[in-house]
């Protein structure tokens, strides 16, 4: 049922598969980290191994998106479990060792990172550079989207942020919240051993992922949710198949009931069931994005592949190794610097060095789909008033991108 409600709802995934965020990959991680952890109940043997891989894969999640941290929260539970069995006696001194491979596992990979990153930047920029990393760092932390630098309580939107299931297809998103709060519950009546762990981890991550983004996120953007809406669904087909089970309907009886909860949740008017994903219906998604408050699914705009393949065989032919490419206002379109492996730079740079370029070659600006045409994010009068006074001459030009020469400072 998981399988044939993703298959429904495209846009749950297809900014994923487009676009250069790391939410599924550290989902993958997540997940592999759980498996990995579980796995430990049936052996002996090898569980420290098994910790310090599963704290490894877990420190990977981090690493990709840190809004994984969050997850940290079941395996907390169940080490303060351990430690609580362990002072009354009934569980092996080994036992509370392996969490030690489990740190272990987890501090390698971001140690390793820290270390890769300071000897790069301190190699290429100095300590002025590795000063301006670290402040950069701590910025955006607090600045863009963790909630801590201004945080505000606002009713309002919490009540909107509650209703996110309806973004991944539910039709009554707040009755959703009822099989996710009382899975515990579901499977203590139904004497849930074998899959504990595993559950528990998946509750804790998904609780705790969400607790953060309802009370605390101050974009109310669905990607931040994404990780535990995604473990959330996980829950909900569990919590509904069990709560049938515990019914214990017979078979003839269980599984048309199933079909008809399934088709009861089921928000037709957002469904899409064709093979080939098609333009019209991308541009639809893109206008019902912010309904009812809060950013919907998918959660970024998808850009014309074909288009950026012209700009690329543009870069290919005519852009050296010695030209620069510059941005304005934040929009740098990491796409186009990742699909032709060149570093883009803010236009205040440019600025900076008085219009040089220290490697000898020219200096170009880059425009994009949030600053002209369909998706453009700024005013009417943004190319008259910011670009035109920089640009020399227009050099490319698309629907999508516009590359423009730099004028002289």
């Amino acid at each position: 049922f998981l399988h044939v409600w993703l298959w429904l709802f495209p846009q749950i995934y297809i900014s994923t598969a487009s676009e250069s965020y790391g939410e599924h990959i550290a989902l993958f991680y997540l997940l592999l980290s759980f498996l990995i952890f579980t796995i430990k109940i049936n052996t002996k043997r090898t569980s420290r191994l098994i910790m310090f891989f599963s704290g490894l894969t877990f420190s990977l999640a981090v690493l990709t998106k840190f809004l994984a941290v969050f997850a940290i929260s079941g395996y907390l539970l169940i080490f303060f479990f351990d430690f609580y069995y362990f002072i009354k006696g009934t569980l092996p001194k080994k036992n509370m060792l392996s969490w030690l491979y489990w740190c272990l596992g987890f501090i390698t990979p971001i140690l390793m990172f820290d270390i890769y990153r300071y000897l790069f930047v301190m190699r290429t920029f100095g300590e002025k550079g590795w000063q301006a990393v670290r402040s950069d760092i701590n910025l955006r932390f607090q600045r863009e989207g963790s909630g801590l630098s201004d945080f505000r309580f606002q009713p309002e939107f919490i009540v909107k942020k509650l209703n996110i299931w309806g973004k991944v297809g539910f039709k009554y998103p707040l009755l959703i919240w009822l099989p996710v709060m009382f899975y515990p519950l579901i499977n203590i009546f139904k004497s849930l051993k074998k899959d504990l762990y595993l559950a528990v981890l998946i509750y804790a991550a998904t609780i705790s992922g969400f607790l953060w983004y309802i009370m605390i996120s101050p974009t109310g953007w669905t990607r931040h949710a994404y990780i535990s809406l995604f473990l959330g669904m996980i829950l909900i087909f569990s919590a509904l198949k069990s709560f049938l089970q515990l019914m214990k309907f017979k078979k003839y009886v269980f599984f048309p009931l199933l079909i008809i909860l399934f088709a009861f949740l089921l928000n037709t008017g957002l469904t899409y069931s064709k093979f080939q994903l098609d333009q019209s219906k991308i541009i639809v998604w893109e206008k019902m994005r912010y309904a009812n408050g809060i950013q919907g699914l998918p959660t970024n705009s998808i850009f014309s592949i074909k288009e950026q393949k012209q700009l690329s065989a543009y870069f290919k032919e005519n852009i050296t190794k010695e030209d620069r490419i510059y941005y304005l206002d934040g929009f740098l379109y990491s796409e186009v610097s990742a699909i032709n492996d060149k570093v883009f730079y803010p236009y205040k740079r440019y600025i900076n060095i008085k219009g040089l370029n220290p490697a000898g070659g020219r200096s170009y600006l880059l425009l994009g789909p949030y600053q002209k045409g369909r998706l453009s994010l700024v005013n009417e009068t943004y190319i008259k008033d910011k670009v035109e006074p920089v640009c020399f001459i227009t050099v490319y030009e698309e629907p999508s991108y516009t590359l423009c020469e730099l004028k002289k400072i």
